[in-house]
């Protein structure tokens, strides 16, 4: 429903692609940041939904060093948003 209600606003709209710490262990969120990136390269943008757990923040943190050298931005959720609208 919260896409049918921002299109008619022409608000921009995204819903998570994966909970990254659904599970919250360190080789599960691995597991979740691997599938995030699987999406962002098949689609070309993808979102992740995570706790401020602890587990999760450190995880995040040292996946996201090695993002540039894998080829993949990170930025925040409004300039996927805009960019995946303009496209």
């Amino acid at each position: 429903m919260a896409s049918s209600l921002a299109a008619g606003q022409a608000m921009p709209f995204a819903k998570g692609d994966v909970a990254i710490d659904a599970v919250p262990t360190s080789a599960e969120i691995e597991h979740a940041l691997s599938k995030l990136e699987d999406i962002a390269r098949e689609r070309g943008f993808a979102v992740g939904t995570a706790s401020a757990l602890p587990v999760s923040i450190d995880r995040i943190a040292a996946w996201s060093k090695g993002l540039e050298a894998r080829g993949i931005l990170l930025v925040p959720l409004t300039s996927a948003v805009l960019k995946s609208k303009s496209s």
